[in-house]
């Protein structure tokens, strides 16, 4: 599976007055994945994002494992939205 998105980990970071952005580390320095804005709903969104690409990975380890028909077809429905190919 090629990667279509910016695999982590990612980091958030705030400018100590509300205002809220993800980072990706790399080893020339890093770069800005994306900016959420200011205050809590923000902060919570870079939350989200930041956690997106580990929750992907445990999405596609537990498919496999998961015997629960109903189950499957939602993680299968994010896992495809979470790679751009449909979803939900």
């Amino acid at each position: 599976m090629s990667s279509k998105h910016t695999p982590g980990p990612l980091t958030v970071k705030d400018d100590g007055n509300g205002f809220f952005w993800v980072d990706k580390n790399t080893k020339d320095g890093g770069f800005t994945v994306c900016n959420t804005g200011d205050g809590v709903v923000a902060e919570a969104n870079a939350i989200l994002y930041a956690a997106a690409p580990a929750m992907l990975e445990a999405l596609n380890k537990a498919l496999p494992v998961i015997d629960n028909d109903g189950i499957r077809i939602i993680v299968k429905a994010a896992i495809k939205l979470a790679e751009k190919e449909g979803g939900l």
